[in-house]
Order: C-alpha cells, then sequence, then structure tokens
C-alpha cells in the first residue's frame, strides 16, 4: 500500500475488444462493456455510468449477464457477480458428471464408463462398434480431462451457462448449483454423416455460439473454417452439420447468388478468397432464421430449419471481414419512436463501417464510412427502439438513431450519431491537468488525437476536432492516419484568454509549425506557429512548446535550437532569443542543438529553455537577453568543475582548458519542468538523475542521484512546489520531498509509467502507462487526512496496479487449509481498508519532555471554541414542519419518522405516569433537570483508581515526605545570607513527580475524550459543574486533570483546545471559587507556560534562521 497515494479511477477508457451483452431491466437497457481487467455497466438512456465492476488479476476475454447477475470469463473459470459483488466462481478444473467427444453424439457416464462392454448377451458387431465408438471417446475424454483452456465464448441462458475455451470443449453449466453439468468436446472436423457436405478434415475453432429461439437445449456453433453445426448440450451429441457451402463465397459477385446493389461501395466486382471463416452468428426476429457475417465479407441470411441461403449481401474487399450483425424488423417494433421503416440488417466491418441492408428490397441502404477509426467490435437494436449501440477496437461506444425514411417506400436511411463516449485508441503519451480548474485532463497520444477528459462529468469529455470528415478522409488516402494533424509530441495550455483567442499550442512529429486549439469551442484555432515563411527563421521541426500565464504568448523551440515567441491572438512572430541581427540581437541560436523543455514563470519575467546541448537557460522575457545559463555536468566531475571556478586564475589557457573539458563533459537534458509557485525547475539528463534549479539565483539547488535505474520519462511539481515526482522506464514513480531532499514514496507498476501530472488542488496524481488506453488517478490521501513519514527512504517499491480478487470461501484448493484461509481474509481485509484514515504508528514522544500531538484531525479539536457560532450560521431558516395528521383513530409517535403507536392497557400507562413523576422529581433535586456529565463521572473513576493504586504505598510516602521536609528545613538555616531558597523549584520537582506517577489518572481521561465527537465533547464539559453541590469538587477535578495532562505534553494540541473550552464555558464558576481553587489554577497556569516556552523557543529560533537565509537570497 502507497504512503501517499491510493486508486481512485480510471478515465478515458470506455470498452475493449470484447463485445458487449445488452440486457433489460424493467424499462432501461443496459451495456456491460469489459474495460481491461474491470467491467462497468451504461445506461443508455444518457450512456451514463451505472455501475463500476472490480479490478480483477486477468484480462476479461467474454462477458455475459442475466438481469442482475454477470457472467465474467478469467482464464479458466467463469466469475459470477451480483451487481458488483462477487457471487460464486465456478472453476474450469472442476470434473464434469459427463464427458463426450464429438462426430457420432455418444457420450458415457463417468460412473457408468466402459460396463455396458461387458454384457454377455452382447453380439460380436455390436461389440466392435462399440470399442471402436469407445477409443473414439477415449481421446475426445483424455481432451476434456485436461479442462476447458482459457474461456474466449460465453452465453448465458437463465440459469445454464455454456462456455468455449481454448482447448475446444464446450462447458455446460449450472449457475445456481454451482455445478459442471457436462463437458463436451468439440473435437476435429470430421466426416459427416447426418448433414450436406462440405468441410474439411483438421483442427478447428469455435468463433461463434448461438442459442437459436424455440430450440430447446440446443446451441449453434461457428468454426473459423467455414462450417456451422447444431448442437444438443444435454446429451453432447452433434445434431446437424450444415451446408458449409452456403457459408463459402461465389465465385462471381454479380451472379444472382449477391442480391447486393452493384453500384453500391460495398459491392465488389473482384472474386474473394475461396476459403472464408465464419465470425459471427446472430438470431433475426424471424424463427429458424439465422444471420452468418464471414472473413471474406459475405453475410448469408439463412434458415436452419431447411438448411437453405435465403440473401445474401457481400462487403468490398476494402471494408474487409464481416465483424457482428444485428437485425431489426422495422415498422414492427411497436415503439412511438418508430419510423415506419422496412426491415434491415446492420453489419459492421474490421475497417470501421457500418452497412445498412434493406431486407426487403435486398440491397444496400446507407453506409457509415467512418463509423469507427478501428474495427467494429459489437453492433445490436436495442429492443423495441430505433436505437443502434456500436463499440469498436478505438474505444469509442456510440449510439445511432434512425429517425428518418428514405421515400415512400420505407426504406431506412443513415442514422445519426445521437450520443457517445471516446477514449484513446492508442495509448497516451502526454497528460496534463487543465490549468487552475483541475476538473479537465488534457492528454494526446500516438493515435493522432488531442482530448479533453471530465473528471466528474463523462458525458462532457470529447475530442478536440481537427476538422471536417472531408479533410480526415483526405489524410487517411495521403497515408497520414485518420487525423490530418500527426502525432502530438508535447503540448501547453493557459486559462487567462480561452474566451478571446486560442489558449492551448501544441507540436506534432515532423511539423515545422506549432498547432493553436482553442479550449472554448474545443476545436482546432485559425493560427498555425511559424508557418509563415520569414527571412530570420529556417524551418526546422517543432520540438518543444509553452503558454504564458497571461494567455498573450506562445514560445516554441525547434530541432535547429532556436527559441521564438509568438502571439497566441495574431500568430505573428514577435522576437526571437536571442534576438535577431536584423533587430539588434547576436543572431545566434537559443541553443546548439535540439530544444528539449520550455517554461515561462507566473509573471512574464523569465523564460526557462533546456537543450540537448547540455545547458539549462534562463532568458529575460521581454528584453529577450541571456540572464543564466546552468551547465548540467555528469555527476563525476561535477565537483572537480566547481572547485575549478572556485579557483582565481589569469591564464587564458587554463580557461580555455577548463571550457573545453567541461564541454565535453555536459549531458544532454532531456525533460524539463517548471514550479511557478516556487519558481523551481526540475530538469533530467543521460545519467538518470534529478536536478533542481532556483530560476532567481540560477544554481542548482537539490540532485536526487541514484534512484532511476531507466530513464526518466516525465516530471511534475506538486501544485504547492514541495514534491517533485518523476515516472521511469524501470516501471517506477518516485516522489522527492524537496526541502528535506529525500525520497519519500516508491510505487512500481507492471506497464512501464510514460507521463504523470498532478491536479491544480493536489488531491489527484494522473498517470499514463505503456499499452494502457486509460488514465489512471490516484487519489492523495495528504490531502484529505494526515499522513505521517516514518523516517529513511522507502527500499522496495509498492505495488499499486496489482488489486486481488476478494477471497472465494468455496475456493477447492483452499478447503482443507483454514490457516490459508483466514491469512487470505486477512489480507482481503487489509485491502479493503486502503482507503481509511493512515493513523500515526507509536504516539509515544521520542525522548523525555518533549512535545507529542494526538494525530488527530484539526476537525476534531480546532473549532471547538467556536460550536456556538457554528450551530447559529447552519441553524435552519424554517421551522420543520409537522408530519401529515393520522386518522382520529390511530396515536402517532412523534419523531424524524412518524410510526403508530404501540396500543397500552390502562395500568401500564398509570405505571409509566407515576415512574414519570419520580424520576423528574428526582431531576430537580439533584440537578435541576441537568444530566450528570459523563466526564465528571470519567474524572471520579480515574480519581479512585489512582488512589486504589497508591494505597498500599501510602505510609512510605509519608516517611519521605517527612524527610525532605528536615532536609529542607536543614538546608535553609545553613544557607548563605543573600541567598533566597526557591520554593517553586521543590514545587515544580513534586509537581513532575505528580505527572510521572498520575500518568494513569490522565490518560484514561484523554482516551475518552479523543473518542468523542467536537458536539459530544462541548455538551461533556457543559455538562460539568450542573449540580451547585458539587460543582467545586468537579471543577477542582477538571483542574487537576489539565495540569497532569499538560505536564506530560501529550496530546498537546488537543489538550490545549479542551482547555480553551472548558475556560470559556466555567470562567464565571472558577472565579466564584477562586478562593479554593486558586492554588490549582495558579499550578496549571505555571505548567500550561513551561510547555509553551518550550515550543517558542524553537518558533523564534526557526524564524530567525529563515529570515537570516531568507534575507542573504535576496
Amino acid at each position: 500500500m502507497s504512503l501517499f497515494f491510493a486508486p481512485y479511477r480510471t478515465v478515458g477508457h470506455v470498452v475493449d475488444s470484447v463485445p458487449f451483452h445488452m440486457k433489460q431491466l424493467g424499462t432501461d437497457t443496459f451495456l456491460t462493456v469489459v474495460v481491461g481487467r474491470a467491467w462497468q455497466v451504461y445506461n443508455i438512456d444518457k450512456l451514463r455510468l451505472s455501475m463500476i465492476g472490480p479490478r480483477l488479476p486477468l484480462p476479461i476475454r467474454a462477458i455475459s449477464s442475466v438481469r442482475d447477475i454477470t457472467f465474467v470469463a478469467q482464464g479458466t473459470d467463469i466469475v459470477i457477480f451480483r451487481r458488483a459483488e462477487i457471487l460464486s466462481r465456478l472453476y474450469g478444473s472442476t470434473t464434469a458428471r459427463r464427458r463426450s467427444g464429438g462426430g457420432g453424439g455418444l457420450n458415457e457416464m463417468e460412473e457408468e464408463g466402459g460396463q455396458d462392454g461387458d454384457e454377455d448377451d452382447e453380439d460380436e458387431d455390436d461389440k466392435d462398434i462399440k470399442d471402436d465408438d469407445n477409443a473414439q471417446m477415449g481421446a475426445a475424454a483424455a481432451a476434456a480431462a485436461a479442462g476447458p483452456g482459457s474461456i474466449y465464448l460465453i452465453l448465458a441462458l437463465g440459469s445454464t451457462v455454456m462456455a468455449i475455451g481454448e482447448n475446444q470443449c464446450l462447458d455446460v453449466w449450472d449457475s445456481r448449483s454451482r455445478i459442471l453439468s457436462a463437458r463436451w468436446s468439440l473435437g476435429d472436423d470430421g466426416d459427416d454423416h447426418q448433414g450436406g457436405g462440405g468441410g474439411g478434415g483438421g483442427s478447428r475453432r469455435a468463433t461463434a455460439i448461438e442459442h437459436p429461439n424455440t430450440y430447446l437445449n440446443k446451441v449453434v456453433i461457428a468454426f473459423d473454417h467455414g462450417g456451422m453445426e447444431l448442437w444438443n448440450t444435454v446429451t453432447g451429441s452433434k445434431i446437424y452439420r450444415f451446408d458449409s457451402a452456403s457459408f463459402a463465397p461465389p465465385p462471381q459477385i454479380n451472379d444472382l447468388m449477391s442480391l447486393s446493389n452493384s453500384s453500391s461501395p460495398l459491392a465488389s466486382s473482384s472474386s474473394p478468397s475461396p476459403s472464408s471463416g465464419i465470425t459471427c452468428v446472430v438470431q433475426s426476429s424471424v424463427i429458424d432464421v439465422v444471420g452468418v457475417g464471414t472473413t471474406s465479407g459475405l453475410i448469408v441470411v439463412h434458415n436452419l430449419k431447411f438448411d437453405k441461403t435465403v440473401m445474401t449481401f457481400t462487403h468490398d474487399r476494402e471494408h474487409g471481414s464481416v465483424t457482428c450483425l444485428s437485425f431489426h424488423q422495422g415498422s414492427n417494433a411497436g415503439s412511438s419512436k418508430s419510423v415506419g421503416t422496412s426491415p434491415m440488417l446492420i453489419s459492421g466491418s474490421s475497417e470501421g463501417q457500418v452497412a445498412v441492408w434493406d431486407l426487403k428490397q435486398r440491397q444496400l441502404a446507407a453506409l457509415v464510412s467512418n463509423a469507427h477509426d478501428a474495427r467494429v467490435v459489437s453492433a445490436k437494436f436495442v429492443p423495441n427502439e430505433p436505437l443502434l449501440v456500436t463499440s469498436g477496437a478505438d474505444n469509442q461506444l456510440k449510439v445511432w438513431l434512425f429517425d428518418k425514411a428514405r421515400g415512400g417506400g420505407g426504406s431506412p436511411c443513415a442514422p445519426r450519431l445521437l450520443r457517445s463516449r471516446s477514449g484513446h485508441r492508442k495509448p497516451p503519451s502526454i497528460v496534463r491537468f487543465y490549468v487552475n480548474s483541475g476538473n479537465h485532463l488534457l492528454s494526446a497520444g500516438a493515435d493522432q488525437t488531442l482530448r479533453a477528459f471530465h473528471l466528474y462529468r463523462p458525458q462532457q469529455s470529447m475530442e478536440l476536432s481537427q476538422g471536417k470528415a472531408k479533410d480526415k478522409a483526405r489524410a487517411k488516402r495521403r497515408g497520414l492516419g485518420s487525423r490530418p494533424l500527426s502525432e502530438v509530441i508535447a503540448f501547453d495550455a493557459s486559462e487567462a484568454r480561452e474566451r478571446e483567442w486560442a489558449n492551448i499550442v501544441s507540436c506534432h512529429q515532423g511539423d515545422v509549425a506549432a498547432s493553436t486549439w482553442r479550449f472554448s469551442t474545443k476545436a482546432l484555432g485559425p493560427r498555425r506557429l511559424g508557418d509563415k515563411p520569414s527571412p530570420v527563421r529556417e524551418k526546422a521541426q517543432v520540438t518543444a512548446v509553452c503558454a504564458s500565464a497571461c494567455g498573450h504568448f506562445a514560445i516554441i523551440g525547434t530541432k535547429s535550437g532556436r527559441v521564438e515567441r509568438y502571439n497566441l491572438q495574431s500568430g505573428i512572430m514577435r522576437n526571437s532569443y536571442p534576438l535577431a541581427k536584423s533587430r539588434g540581437g547576436s543572431g545566434k541560436r537559443g541553443h546548439s542543438k535540439k530544444v528539449t523543455g520550455l517554461c515561462v514563470d507566473a509573471v512574464n519575467l523569465a523564460l526557462i529553455s533546456s537543450g540537448l546541448d547540455g545547458f539549462v537557460k534562463i532568458w529575460n522575457f521581454h528584453e529577450h537577453k541571456l540572464i543564466k545559463a546552468v551547465p548540467i555536468y555528469d555527476l563525476d566531475d561535477q565537483d572537480n568543475t566547481d572547485d575549478n571556478k572556485t579557483k582565481n586564475t589569469d591564464a587564458k589557457h587554463r580557461d580555455g582548458a577548463k571550457n573545453k573539458t567541461s564541454s565535453r563533459c555536459r549531458l544532454p537534458v532531456s525533460k524539463l519542468s517548471l514550479c511557478r509557485a516556487s519558481e523551481l525547475a526540475a530538469c533530467c539528463a543521460d545519467d538518470l538523475s534529478v536536478r533542481v534549479v532556483d530560476i532567481r539565483s540560477g544554481r542548482i539547488v537539490r540532485r536526487f542521484v541514484g534512484q532511476h535505474q531507466n530513464k526518466i520519462t516525465d516530471l511534475a511539481f506538486s501544485p504547492d512546489g514541495r514534491w517533485l515526482a518523476t515516472s521511469c522506464l524501470d516501471g517506477g514513480i518516485r516522489v522527492f520531498d524537496i526541502p528535506s531532499s529525500r525520497l519519500i514514496d516508491w510505487l512500481s507498476f507492471s506497464s512501464n509509467p510514460i507521463s504523470l501530472a498532478f491536479s491544480p488542488k493536489g488531491d489527484f496524481l494522473a498517470t499514463a502507462h505503456a499499452g494502457n488506453l486509460g488514465i489512471f488517478l490516484w487519489a492523495n490521501k495528504s490531502y484529505s487526512s494526515n499522513v505521517y513519514l516514518k523516517g529513511g527512504t522507502p527500499d522496495e517499491p509498492t505495488e499499486c496496479d496489482v488489486e486481488a480478487v476478494p477471497v472465494d470461501p468455496d475456493d477447492p484448493t483452499n478447503l482443507n487449509n483454514n490457516n490459508n484461509n483466514a491469512a487470505a481474509l486477512a489480507t482481503a481485509n487489509e485491502e479493503d481498508g486502503r482507503f481509511d484514515f493512515v493513523k500515526m504508528e507509536g504516539m509515544a514522544p521520542k525522548g523525555d519532555g518533549l512535545v507529542t500531538l494526538s494525530g488527530l484531525p484539526t476537525s476534531r479539536w480546532m473549532n471547538l471554541t467556536r460550536l456556538d457560532a457554528i450551530k447559529e450560521r447552519n441553524k435552519p431558516i424554517e421551522p420543520p414542519k409537522p408530519p401529515p395528521a393520522a386518522p382520529f383513530f390511530l396515536s402517532v409517535e412523534t419523531g424524524l419518522q412518524p410510526k403508530l403507536a404501540p396500543e397500552l392497557d390502562d395500568d401500564k400507562l398509570d405505571h409509566d405516569h407515576d415512574q414519570g413523576e419520580a424520576e423528574s422529581m428526582s431531576r430537580i433535586r439533584t440537578g435541576f433537570g441537568l444530566a450528570i456529565s459523563e466526564f465528571a463521572e470519567v474524572l471520579k473513576k480515574a480519581k479512585k483508581a489512582k488512589q486504589q493504586a497508591d494505597g498500599g504505598g501510602k505510609n512510605k510516602e509519608n516517611k519521605t515526605n517527612m524527610t525532605n521536609k528536615k532536609k529542607s528545613n536543614k538546608r535553609s538555616r545553613t544557607q548563605p545570607i543573600g541567598e533566597e531558597h526557591d520554593e517553586d523549584d521543590d514545587k515544580d520537582n513534586h509537581d513532575s513527580k505528580v505527572v510521572s506517577s498520575s500518568s494513569l489518572e490522565h490518560r484514561s481521561v484523554t482516551a475518552y475524550l479523543k473518542g468523542l465527537g467536537p458536539s459530544r465533547i462541548d455538551a461533556e464539559i457543559r455538562g460539568l459543574a450542573g449540580d451547585a453541590r458539587t460543582e467545586r469538587k468537579e471543577l477542582a477535578l477538571a483542574l487537576e486533570y489539565f495540569n497532569l495532562a499538560l505536564g506530560n505534553r501529550q496530546d498537546f494540541e488537543f489538550v490545549n483546545a479542551l482547555l480553551a473550552l472548558f475556560l470559556k464555558v466555567h470562567s464565571d464558576t472558577i472565579a466564584a471559587h477562586s478562593d479554593t481553587l486558586r492554588k490549582k489554577l495558579k499550578a496549571l497556569r505555571k505548567t500550561q507556560k513551561a510547555g509553551w516556552r518550550a515550543l517558542e523557543t524553537q518558533f523564534h529560533y526557526a524564524l530567525c534562521m529563515v529570515n537570516s537565509f531568507s534575507g542573504i537570497q535576496q
């Protein structure tokens, strides 16, 4: 468990390349999708997240659901969830009750296997047939005994769950009893005597499983070689093999078998491959009719009952294979949103197109060319609605609406996009929070996109537009990818002028100009910086960009080393660093090699740049002059170089030799980051070390050496400038504390972190990792609670991306080991409490007399003296409204939730009335209606416990006191004249002895008060001295407690807050008893001053040192 960071959520990961599952609950429709090792549920109404499942150890390859039960494939097992809680697990290692081979549909019971072969009355021919069948079943049983393998297909029908794994076994489970009913081996494709011909021999792989409507205990299984079979899930027999010639592509597409429109873009004039595998099988709205998609682009509408093809459609080869199908019955949907269209079939392609086929006209009705940027994984119609939901391998989930019909014939038109959720198609490479808002997260990746994610409202997350669709298509034809702009390698933003003009600047791979973006419109800006030719500027790739805090300027750095400033509003170049010769400058480049980083301070006084030439340069922002060049030397030669700089020498030869040596030892700077709050810049070099530079003095103030084992990929400061976080290709993220110059946290990941950023408030740390489409958010625990360092640096990293699945008590591997179960449960409970308050270990002081804090949150004690004002401010404006009156014959008990009063007989009512009167009279006699304070009772019990503990040594203590008194009198008689004996010293010694000996007395009282809330503490302290007869004793006990607690110097701030409240409430009563409480008050005052002076001296010393050092720096 990390000391400072806890996992919060993942942003930008919408859906994986696993088909989703659609289900209806009441009037709502939900989608269950897979995101890596977790799953989540969307409500189609607004496409909002309804539920997020737990993170599992392995990637999910298949998912299905029935009502509120979700079935998830995890390796060879199936995990069953009820909502987000694990209900049970179906283990692939379980032995089935029945096993079967393929082919002839024979099966055997494990308990009865081979017994029929021993019957004496069998004929010889029957025995031979039985032996052959047993041999075939033995081979199939051996394959089935190996287990299903990694499960990749799931079909859930009520309580029956069917799964197919890599070992090509069909497992049939009863999810209620968690019993594996049967395991049938699909086997190899052999000769078939029941179905039509076709199909070659050899191994095969199941690609789809579908349950035809009204077919009891039967499923259709399709294979990658083009075959399709009907199986009985109870007997394990292959009932029928469909004619594979029906699913093979025809020799010529223009034959009558192809009923697609020859003029459509999806019609192909070339001959497809003679062999094609089946990719999907979908049930239509008509019984016995299914749709079959193939790898060759052929779509077959097939009748299972008669094994005949009803109609076929064909994709163009350029659009790839058919990946998904979905039927819609058009005007027969019976919905108010129906537009009266004819029945249609939707097909998705491997290139991202979605085609709409008119089943009535048997032709292509519409084509959505850019539905997805990658393969369409799933496409399904919402039942009884003209809504189509598609998901793609591009991490996009879209809902399309068919709200128009073409002409009077009811032919469907192209759907329009209703709503969508999307993320990066490829892993993001740069992550930055959008300036000061903290609600948006900007990210860029290898998919050529710049995206803005809203942390709390996913519907506001979107891609920043790069132009019209025709521009994207033109860029795709030119081989630039799916977007006009190339991959973003750096970007920066300023929130100051986002409403007036572009406020985001970015540079792209291989581009000689920087692009600007407007965050308000989420689109590309009209200006490109450096695109216009200039006599003072040479064309070179832009490698670094930066936006000023005021929002007026953008600075770009090039591969040739030039640093230039542009106006964001007009896009005109203002000047370069240093100035060009035509403008009175030297005309040199800012760096002799590639510029790798640019930063501007908060008030536009300094510009910081870094390059591969080994310099971090600080420029005057307005005068374009170099203030200081900080060389980054190899740490092995750093000490020698610094010693040479301190020596005074006039020899030019030595200076030249020194400069020559320094130039050889400079290291290229690869990353640069600036904290505007503290004016510190951090850079990393090729020696895997991090240096922190003060931009005002131009000195390196911190070095972090020897912590990283590979290249550093990114740097990020916390908002207050106290922490510096680094990401490295060794899989770790390290957090350094800059004031103490040490490593305070070390996180390790299975995938290398590429980029990271702190939120403007410091409550989150965002990280992007190689191979992950999402952006991970980690909650900063020190933002909401107290986190205490244990001292020293972490010796080992903390694994942060491995979250164990809760222990399953039904795991057969743990049934015989109770100790393992207890340990596993303890580990799971520890993981479940990872968000709990981080408590300080060991509250005992490190030494005698040291002040120790309580470790409680400030909200528990800071506002104790201001509770009256807080209650007055939070007082409701309107009085509470009475509940609606009940019928006159019913009695009601009033309260927060009024309820009917129970019936009581008259005798019980009289008894309760008399008991209430007696109780009220006793309260009047003892405390005028005030309840006795539990705080007072705790004080009395503590005093009594102390007296009992000291009862045995009371006589010995009296003798010791008499001896001390005699010694004191003798010392006073022999004391020289002019010297007076300080009685306070004796009192201090006596008080210290009392404190040390009475520690057990006050600790129990402090522990009791620490367990109460602020309001309860206020009530307990106000309850003291409620009775005039005992108020003096209670106040004396309280003063004695405060004296002992302050003298012990533990829970220092908590006890002082209690004392402030006590004096505020009971000051008048204490003044009335000043004659008897005077000594206790003086002792308390002296103890309180002694404790505070110890701290005050240290505070004054620290303030003096800070003022002294700050004056030296100025």
